[in-house]
């Protein structure tokens, strides 16, 4: 109790979950790492593997400039590069979580 105002003043600890992926989210992220097998993406503090067998069948992983294009070059998939996708599985595990 406070002595000017008669106020209670409480102590509280809590812990919170910010950012909880769930499966058929849509969520924006950048590009962090790609190689011929799938790329890594950071959204906020979480990294997001997609892999190859996940992505379009008209993307393809081009060796000589480290990045996924389309058939037709409309798209270019690289480092730096901010993408919009779909999660289709989360792992949860005691002090992590994965997407897929």
């Amino acid at each position: 109790v406070m002595d000017t105002s008669g106020d209670v003043q409480f102590d509280v600890k809590f812990s919170a979950l910010v950012f909880k992926p769930k499966k058929g989210d849509v969520l924006d992220g950048v590009v962090t790492n790609v190689n011929q097998n799938s790329i890594v993406v950071s959204v906020g503090p979480q990294s997001v593997m997609i892999s190859q067998s996940s992505m379009p069948n008209n993307l393809e992983y081009d060796t000589f400039i480290n990045a996924y294009k389309s058939t037709d070059m409309d798209v270019m998939i690289q480092e730096n590069k901010e993408i919009r996708f779909r999660i289709v599985g989360v792992n949860i595990l005691a002090n992590e979580i994965t997407c897929a």
